[in-house]
């Protein structure tokens, strides 16, 4: 390689927005190194210095983008982090038989007397040896991470990159492993430019010291990522690929992400370089996928049933909870109960516990938060929204089980805490996939330990809206008509699975694992609702069920947990483009109901076929059907409509508009002295939201979030 100096020039969007790209400008170069490809394998040409000798790798900081001598100590780090664990000792290691190194490592490194199951030791005895690449698919906590981690560490030296979906979940890893004595490191837009030109340093000589690389897809798809690909692989220092969280490559999965298509390139790279893929949610359709989008033409596949007889799962109906009672009041009850039960147990009246509770989004983090700090239990909310530090003060106190943690989907990722003695929905998740890896972060020290999910109509309403609005976005985003449809497909089969696991009276257990193709249990032996006791779950079905058009609004991210409820008389219907009417009874785009998605996307007279097939099931009032009457653009009703002449979304939908401005115009009545001050500032806002959204998916969406805003603002004292 030659001598350059690694300037980092710009920090802007790659691929994704979390990412950022480097540009290497190489300077002063005395002897130039070629890099191209024959086949599939990669050959690095060095030449000569004047003397004969190969010119010797070095990759100097600029001045000014480095601290002063941070490569040079990058070198002590790694020293001191290979001197002070004797076990890495290659030449203590390398004399030993393959199954003595394993044993050795899982002993004296990784801290645990023996390993998981049976599948885990031969997933791993098969990586070491290199013969083909290794499909993993092991339920959540069934020690996944190991398999890839152990083989980094049982060669002579060389690294292993690792891809993982997010930064959170690799700066855990990391520092895991940091913990352990073991050199790793992130290599992603988190990291700071002294970081990186240590990172560089040692990845392009000869004898890297770092044993694990871990990036994003993103960040591995730059080219420069590619140019130390090559060189460690000229040098014959890459053990592995691995693919964390693979189900990400496959358009079936629940973390679908474009930029893990392009990880199978990299065969071109090294074609003998052994790739590793892990996963806990791959069905079938996924399963098929992974072996195709990476290329694994020759591999051995281990997998264990996704059944975890420890962790009890049930779903509670809001319908069946009984007068006056509420989500919020019900968990509040079982977590008194899971107390009262494992300090009883434990006979510890001191005994903390740790748990998560899901939420669907911040305001509803904070609300379940403070409901439960209200009520005496040590509890704190996690979410985009908040401060760094704040963050990491409320997962250090969840570490310490300290606190239950009020969180959004992402939390919990890469989190080892192996404590956790219930995960709490408080409504369903968008699919199967991500409901089974959620809860699956409960009880991953074998010991029992409880899942819960609350379902109702209208936070069915509420999914099936987010659903409806994705599938939308899909329709608008690039791609062949073939791919939508096959983004659209996997979409509605994940969903209905999630539905049909709520809704459905039948073991838990057993419909987890048939998702994901796992038909080795018949049932859970009483560790689930249904097959502890089927008649309650089989009542608190029919109570759902007669209570199908009862709900709240399927937007607002407030009340939802607390009651409210709304009985709409008549439902919206129009295809995808259209903004839809405003049931009579409800006082804003925010309080359209479950209603709203009955006939979606059929003509009326489709539309009145369904509403009559639900009438005769579940004897209510007929559904009556709005259809959009012609609107003129000169009529005065629209007026206060900037640009109303402007068709968007296929068509003109004035009335929508105009609604949705008057609702405009309520909110900020409060801060103008003259009506017409309101009218003008409604208009104003009104159009930007029109000219910004680029569905009637979108406007709705934006509209009702303006709205929260704005009544969010009135309420605040001056």
């Amino acid at each position: 390689m030659s001598d350059c100096e690694v300037i980092i020039i710009d920090d802007e969007p790659e691929q994704s927005s979390s990412c950022q790209i480097i540009e290497v400008v190489e300077r002063h170069i005395s002897h130039r190194t070629k890099s191209f490809t024959s086949g599939a394998a990669v050959v690095v040409e060095t030449p000569k210095t004047s003397d004969g000798e190969s010119s010797q790798n070095k990759i100097r900081p600029k001045s000014g983008f480095c601290k002063d001598g941070m490569a040079d100590r990058f070198d002590d780090v790694g020293e001191s982090i290979i001197g002070n664990d004797k076990v890495l000792e290659n030449g203590i290691m390398q004399s030993m038989p393959t199954h003595e190194r394993m044993d050795h490592l899982l002993k004296n490194v990784f801290g645990h007397a023996r390993f998981r199951t049976e599948e885990q030791r031969q997933a791993i005895e098969n990586a070491i040896s290199k013969k083909s690449d290794t499909y993993i698919s092991f339920p959540t906590g069934a020690g996944k991470s190991l398999c890839y981690q152990l083989p980094s560490l049982c060669h002579d030296g060389g690294v292993t990159i690792v891809f993982s979906p997010l930064i959170a979940l690799i700066t855990d890893q990391v520092n895991a492993l940091n913990e352990k004595n073991i050199p790793a490191c992130a290599w992603n837009s988190s990291i700071s430019s002294e970081e990186r030109s240590a990172i560089c340093k040692d990845l392009f000589s000869s004898h890297p010291k770092n044993r694990l690389v871990y990036t994003t897809p993103e960040s591995a798809n730059t080219e420069f990522f590619k140019k130390i690909v090559a060189s460690l692989i000229a040098y014959g220092k890459l053990n592995y690929f691995v693919v964390d969280e693979a189900h990400c490559v496959s358009q079936w999965g629940n973390s679908f992400r474009n930029d893990y298509l392009l990880l199978g390139n990299l065969r071109r790279l090294g074609a003998d370089i052994r790739w590793i893929t892990l996963t806990a949610t791959a069905n079938e359709n996924v399963q098929a996928d992974i072996i195709k989008l990476l290329r694994m033409n020759r591999f051995e596949m281990y997998r264990t049933s996704s059944f975890r007889s420890n962790l009890f799962y049930q779903v509670i109906m809001e319908e069946a909870l009984g007068k006056d009672m509420t989500i919020h009041k019900d968990m509040l009850n079982f977590l008194n109960k899971i107390f009262s039960y494992f300090r009883k147990k434990e006979n510890r009246e001191d005994l903390l516990i740790s748990g998560i509770i899901y939420c669907r989004s911040r305001n509803e983090c904070e609300e379940t938060a403070a409901f439960l700090q209200s009520n005496k239990v040590s509890a704190a909310s996690y979410h985009a929204g908040m401060k760094q530090k704040d963050k990491d003060e409320v997962q250090r106190q969840f570490m310490d089980n300290k606190v239950i943690i009020c969180a959004t989907i992402a939390f919990g990722m890469g989190i080892d805490h192996s404590q956790i003695r219930f995960v709490i929905h408080t409504a369903s998740p968008d699919d199967l996939a991500s409901y089974y890896q959620e809860s699956g972060r409960a009880g991953r020290d074998q010991k029992r330990s409880y899942c819960r999910l609350y379902f109702s109509n209208k936070i069915k309403s509420k999914a099936t809206w987010f659903k409806n609005m994705n599938n939308g976005k899909i329709e608008k985003s690039k791609g062949s008509k073939a791919q939508k449809e096959v983004k659209q497909e996997a979409l509605n089969h994940a969903f209905n699975k999630m539905i049909e696991y709520c809704e459905t009276a039948q073991c838990r257990h057993v419909m987890l694992c048939r998702y994901f193709g796992d038909k080795s249990i018949t049932e859970c032996d009483k560790n689930c609702d249904f097959c502890r006791n089927p008649k309650n779950v089989k009542e608190s079905v029919s109570k759902f069920e007669s209570n199908h058009f009862v709900g709240t609004d399927p937007i607002s991210s407030s009340g939802s947990l607390i009651g409210n409820k709304r009985t709409h008389d008549e439902a919206v219907v129009g295809d995808s483009n259209d903004f839809g009417k405003i049931p009579k009874n409800c006082d804003s785009v925010e309080d359209v109901s479950r209603n709203v998605l009955i006939g979606q996307g059929q003509k009326p007279k489709e539309a009145d076929s369904i509403n009559s097939q639900f009438e005769k099931r579940i004897k209510l009032t007929p559904v009556k059907i709005l259809v959009e009457k012609e609107e003129d653009s000169n009529d005065p009703e629209f007026k206060y409509l900037l640009n109303a002449g402007v068709m968007k979304f296929g068509r003109y939908n004035l009335g929508s508009r105009e609604r949705s401005r008057n609702m405009i115009e309520t909110a900020v009545k409060s801060f103008y002295l003259k009506k017409m001050e309101g009218i003008e500032v409604s208009s104003k806002i009104e159009h930007d939201v029109f000219e910004k959204a680029e569905t009637a998916v979108d406007y709705r969406s934006l509209i009702g979030t303006k709205l929260r805003e704005l009544r969010t603002l009135t309420k605040k004292p001056f």
